[in-house]
């Protein structure tokens, strides 16, 4: 059924799946609460008879902040992979409308789809719907935020929401998050781990201290220059790859996106 729905130009509605090679190993998460033990709490979650007796279960509402392409989204297919959960993908664009209101009636039906379909909610750049209320121009800007905090209260199942710039959301909403994860740059570990798990190779002391040296490398990097060196039919080697790295890491501009928030757990 698959080739014959690419065909007639039918979306897979599992499209949004984590790459076949994908793992958590080498990824850069700061703070005392590892991706698989989140993946453990949000399954946990689902499980009806866990915490049935408690008179005051927590939600599941879950910020991933950071640079871009440390490995947010990614996370977001592997959870919902590991649940056997569809993601239900939701942006600014989708959200924002022309006239008052509109926006606040858009942000609960969002909800109401993902509690209905028993889907992952995810909210990618959710700094542009949760921005500071202090900075608020519009009074409409205020009460988009109110509404997104009120759901997120209310919401009956797990959301995740990602973000390049934490210090622009509204720090109300933090409190609303179970848990909140702070995805860096590779630490050495982790570029050795993306290098050879992406490159399928293997590399020498001279060309790791190479790979070492690089600043804000992200695991993103990695998968943009394995596909900018897959057609080419040439021989790539090891320091070819470094050398593409190094581009990648060049035209990023320096300092980090997130503001330190003081917990990550």
């Amino acid at each position: 059924m698959k080739p014959h729905c690419k065909l007639m130009g039918v979306k897979d509605a599992n499209a949004f799946l984590p790459a076949k090679d994908y793992s958590l190993e080498g990824l850069s998460i700061k703070g005392k609460v590892g991706l698989d033990r989140v993946v453990k709490a949000a399954r946990n979650y689902l499980d009806a008879g866990f915490g049935a007796e408690s008179e005051d279960k927590p939600r599941m509402n879950i910020l991933l902040f950071g640079p871009p392409g440390t490995g947010k989204t990614e996370f977001v297919k592997y959870l919902g992979k590991e649940l056997d959960r569809r993601v239900v993908v939701v942006k600014g664009s989708d959200i924002l409308g022309m006239y008052v209101g509109e926006s606040e009636k858009n942000i609960a039906k969002a909800f109401r789809r993902a509690e209905a379909e028993h889907a992952i909610l995810f909210f990618d750049e959710v700094d542009g719907l949760l921005q500071d209320r202090s900075n608020a121009g519009h009074s409409w800007e205020i009460t988009q935020v109110n509404e997104l905090l009120q759901q997120m209260e209310n919401f009956d199942g797990i959301m995740v929401a990602a973000t390049n710039f934490s210090k622009n959301l509204d720090p109300a909403t933090m409190r609303r998050f179970t848990f909140k994860l702070e995805f860096g740059y590779l630490d050495d570990v982790g570029k050795k781990s993306f290098f050879e798990r992406m490159f399928k190779a293997t590399l020498t002391d001279d060309e790791f201290a190479e790979l070492k040296a690089l600043r804000n490398l992200a695991p993103g990097d990695f998968r943009t220059v394995r596909q900018e060196q897959f057609y080419l039919g040439d021989a790539v080697t090891n320091l070819d790859r470094i050398a593409a790295l190094k581009e990648e890491c060049a035209v990023k501009k320096d300092g980090d996106h997130s503001a330190a928030i003081g917990f990550a757990g």
